[in-house]
């Protein structure tokens, strides 16, 4: 299956867009690529936007098999990667197991911020205003102009419905602790 996709379908799995300064990766599979580019948008991010944040972002359109290499590749000279998928983490965990013992290793997110709380919906499809929050309380940590992050936080404060109840939130979390980096889930 795998050497059919690099021979005859090259392009399923790539990056969609790549920023001279690399730091978060986003990778979304199927039809959440289309909720990450909705919530950039809802955030008020440009792709000139984009490039100031070093945001890579990843369209996955085979999801099984991943090549290990492949997603090395996508991950790598990144801080952190957020994958965004519907339900169950299929593709995080691919990623995860890609990146276990990996040197240099990027924190790996998804449905979990780095402290364990909900980041994405696990039992729902991703929408864009759960990509927005996610990516509202990830990318302040890594760097992002200040005029940036007043813009996301406005946009998610004035535009996109609060949380549910007992979800986790807070951007503490993305920096801190490194012990669920790269956990595969049971």
């Amino acid at each position: 299956v795998l050497q059919n996709v690099r021979l005859n379908h090259p392009t399923l799995n790539r990056v969609w867009f790549e920023p001279l300064q690399p730091r978060v990766g986003v990778i979304a599979a199927g039809m959440s690529h289309q909720s990450v580019l909705r919530a950039l948008a809802d955030l008020g991010l440009e792709r000139e936007d984009w490039e100031a944040l070093g945001l890579r972002l990843i369209q996955i359109g085979m999801p099984w098999p991943l090549e290990a290499a492949q997603l090395r590749s996508f991950a790598d000279g990144l801080e952190t990667v957020l994958v965004v998928e519907d339900k169950l983490p299929f593709v995080e965990a691919q990623l995860k197991e890609a990146l276990y013992r990996e040197p240099r290793a990027p924190w790996v997110l998804g449905k979990q911020d780095a402290e364990g709380h909900e980041l994405l919906p696990v039992s729902s499809a991703v929408s864009a205003d759960d990509v927005g929050r996610a990516l509202a309380q990830i990318l302040p940590a890594h760097g992002a102009p200040e005029e940036l992050v007043a813009r996301m936080r406005a946009a998610v404060a004035d535009r996109l419905p609060a949380r549910r109840a007992g979800a986790g939130g807070g951007a503490a979390g993305v920096r801190g602790h490194r012990v669920h980096r790269h956990a595969v889930p049971a």
